[in-house]
């Protein structure tokens, strides 16, 4: 009996020890997503001493990234390994896994059918290498993925706070005191683009910061990091109006109203949260106005633009600025090779040729087209996955994978009128990973007014 007894009480030790093994490799996921969130500062520092454009230090960021995934998916494998652990149980469990994986699988097919002209860059500026797209879901998505603990997700999604309120302070002293060659290369320019080289693409970054931030002011209990919410929310939300990117202003008022459609389905009581949005929202929007009239003209624009379409005007084209004559171009594109794609910037020379732009400003066209259709809906279906998930665990959901779960829906909007580009789509992919698992370590979030009924 004692025997007996001693064998029982060993189990809990060893498992104790697997899991903390397990949590030192939760930690370690960890790292490569802070190097990738390092990469403003490390660009303006960098820029002190010599220039270089920001997707050359993306790219060398990425390379370190790289090599950590790939030795945490071995040290993962090998533990997986040694306590013969069900892989399919895990992938039944988050089919998610199966969705990415098969997106990638199509992405080497698509490289290998195109390799003559693919494994060369084509426009290192205006582009990405193929494994570039393939570490967005294998490595920030699924690093940030297996992450279940509050304090590593309030760490990720605090450190992407507080780097974008250092960048908006250096964005308006460059613009409106002292000019820092550092930040910017294209000192002519005076657009509100800090250390992107185009505004459009700072606006990407800038609906994940808005959304995140208002989601936790409306949910934080602790008083200063509302404040602190608060601050970062006005101070981005104020620069993407500044930026004039009707897309991503549109994606933020669509992340705005899913929020309140979850707290609706997760809330019974939930009308001074609806007070908060509605009135912080209003109010930036009435200042923007009031200071820029080509802010509200945009809107006109729009609707403009939406009329011509419907009436197949001969100027239909030019909507969205040429965004429509891309899109329309690319479908085609998509219809000549529309299982394997013409690989990532395959289509570069002949939408540059017809349309003079080497894009197709919308990231599902783009996916079609570079990897084919399967590829895109494959990568679809992965992400509306992990929504489908958030909401069956809504009882279970925290604040913080909530609002990260906000701050994707708000990107995956902008991605209609946006490209992916190595300095920005990571965010979105670091927050859908977030969305995936609750944390266990701290109760379901709460509305700030919710009663318990």
């Amino acid at each position: 009996m004692s025997s007996s007894n001693s064998l029982k009480n060993a189990k809990p030790s060893r498992g104790a020890s697997d899991d903390k093994t397990w949590d030192w490799l939760k930690k370690m996921a960890i790292l490569p997503l802070l190097l990738y969130l390092s990469h403003p500062i490390v660009f303006v520092i960098y820029n002190f001493f010599k220039k270089v454009q920001i997707y050359k230090i993306t790219n060398i960021i990425n390379s370190f990234i790289i090599a950590v995934v790939i030795l945490w998916y071995i040290l993962c494998i090998c533990k997986i390994i040694s306590e013969r652990r069900s892989f399919l149980g895990y992938v039944k469990r988050n089919p998610v896994i199966i969705f990415f994986g098969c997106f990638n699988l199509f992405i080497v097919i698509s490289t290998i059918i195109t390799s003559e002209q693919r494994f060369t860059f084509k426009a290192t500026s205006a582009g990405e290498f193929f494994f570039t797209y393939m570490l967005y879901t294998a490595g920030f998505f699924v690093c940030a993925a297996v992450i279940n603990s509050s304090r590593s997700k309030c760490f990720l999604i605090r450190t992407i706070q507080i780097i974008s309120l250092i960048h908006v302070i250096l964005v308006y002293v460059d613009y409106y005191l002292v000019n820092i060659k550092a930040l910017r290369l294209r000192q002519a320019s005076k657009a509100i683009s800090g250390i992107f080289p185009n505004r459009n693409f700072y606006a990407y970054y800038l609906t994940i910061i808005c959304l995140v931030s208002l989601a936790l002011l409306v949910m934080e209990k602790n008083l200063i990091w509302r404040i602190f919410d608060g601050i970062c929310f006005l101070a981005n939300g104020y620069t993407l109006m500044r930026t004039d990117t009707l897309g991503c202003i549109i994606a933020v008022l669509a992340g705005i109203i899913f929020f309140i459609i979850m707290l609706g389905i997760v809330y019974r009581r939930f009308k001074l949260a609806i007070l908060i949005l509605i009135v912080g929202s209003a109010g930036l929007f009435l200042l923007c106005s009031l200071l820029s009239d080509k802010f509200l003209n945009n809107f006109v624009v729009l609707y403009n633009d939406i009329v011509k379409i419907i009436n197949n005007d001969i100027h239909a084209g030019l909507a969205g600025t040429g965004r429509w004559r891309r899109w329309t171009h690319t479908v085609q594109y998509i219809g000549e090779r529309p299982f394997f794609g013409w690989g990532s910037e395959g289509i570069f020379d002949l939408l540059k040729e017809e349309t003079g732009g080497s894009r197709p400003h919308n990231e599902y066209l783009q996916y079609a087209a570079f990897f084919g259709i399967p590829a895109a809906l494959c990568y679809i279906a992965g992400v509306v996955s992990v929504f489908v998930k958030g909401i069956k665990k809504r009882a279970e959901i925290d604040i913080y994978t909530f609002a990260a779960l906000v701050a994707s829906f708000g990107y995956l909007v902008s991605a209609l009128f946006g490209n992916t580009m190595s300095y920005t789509a990571p965010y979105f992919f670091i927050m859908l990973g977030l969305a995936v698992r609750p944390c266990r370590d701290i109760s379901p979030c709460r509305p700030i007014d919710h009663k318990p009924d």
